[in-house]
């Protein structure tokens, strides 16, 4: 009898976790907005305080890094670097908290947080099967429309899949706009610590 209590016990507990939002302390990942044209690479240490985040834009077939934000633990500064010019240009930003370029952290919370359960699960073809859906709605009452958004994580592994914005016009009973970011290149694992590497001479940076 007691050792039925234990298996229920952990049974509910990996079936809670299962249902939460990953949230690793750890995590790299690419996200494909703006429908392909632009990609953004995180590297983000949570234990460590390290992230860096690179904007890279797609053109003709041509991947180019066109901006970098790195957290400096030490002394608690996010370092902007901008490429698109001749030289590259490096701002420096004080009150920039760590979770400015922490981007799944704020994806967890705009979705009701890493305890919310999720709200369906949806046979997708980009999940290669199930995925569970966080949804949120809100009205944007000067549009005149309603915005669904809506996070899908793979129910197999819990590997975050893709989020999309529905834009819909109430009045007229029709979709308006639909976006959608893909993830792809989940990763717990080490992260190198080439990552963090500053690509300049910090020394030459201005205050923003």
């Amino acid at each position: 009898m007691k050792n039925l209590l234990i298996l229920l016990f952990l049974c509910s507990s990996i079936c809670f976790i299962a249902s939460q939002i990953p949230n690793p302390q750890r995590y790299q990942i690419t996200i494909k907005e703006n429908d392909g044209f632009d990609e953004r690479e995180l590297s983000i240490d949570r234990i460590l305080k390290k992230g860096s985040s690179k904007l890279y834009k797609l053109k003709n077939n041509q991947r180019k890094l066109v901006q970098q934000k790195m957290y400096h633990p030490g002394n608690n500064r996010t370092y902007k670097i901008d490429f698109e010019g001749f030289t590259p240009k490096c701002t420096i930003s004080e009150d920039s908290p760590f979770d400015s370029i922490d981007y799944w952290s704020q994806i967890v919370k705009s979705y009701g947080g890493e305890n919310k359960k999720y709200a369906e699960i949806v046979v997708d073809d980009d999940c290669n099967g199930e995925c569970l859906i966080w949804s949120e709605e809100y009205i944007s009452q000067l549009l005149g429309i309603n915005v669904y958004k809506r996070l899908f994580v793979r129910k197999a592994n819990m590997r975050p899949i893709k989020k999309d914005r529905i834009l819909y016009d109430a009045k007229a009973k029709e979709t308006k706009f639909e976006f959608s970011d893909v993830f792809v290149n989940w990763n717990l694992g080490e992260i190198s610590e080439s990552e963090y590497e500053f690509p300049m001479d910090v020394k030459t940076c201005s205050d923003e």
